[in-house]
C-alpha cells in the first residue's frame, strides 16, 4: 500500500521538436516548484522515443538524443 504524503496541482506543455544527435533545448515554462518535479513523454507515430533527459532550471529541459528524428511530440508534466 502507497500512501500519497501531499499533492500538488500538476501543469503541462506540450510541442513537437526536430531532434538532433546531441542535445536539444526544449523550453516548456512550467515554472515547476522543483527543476526535478516533472515526466517527461517522447512519441513519434504512437511509438517511444527514448531519451536522456536533464533539467536546466524550473522551465527548461535538455533532451540528449542519439539519432535524428523530426516530430517527436513532447509532453512534459509538472508540479
Amino acid at each position: 500500500l502507497a500512501i500519497l504524503r501531499g499533492f500538488s496541482v500538476s501543469r503541462t506543455a506540450t510541442g513537437v521538436v526536430d531532434l538532433i544527435i546531441g542535445e536539444t533545448t526544449f523550453v516548456h515554462g512550467l515554472g515547476l516548484s522543483d527543476r526535478n518535479a516533472f515526466v517527461v513523454s517522447a512519441k513519434v507515430n504512437n511509438s517511444s522515443v527514448n531519451l536522456d533527459v536533464d533539467s536546466v532550471d524550473t522551465n527548461t529541459i535538455i533532451l540528449t538524443s542519439l539519432v535524428a528524428q523530426d516530430d517527436v511530440f513532447i509532453t512534459v508534466i509538472g508540479s
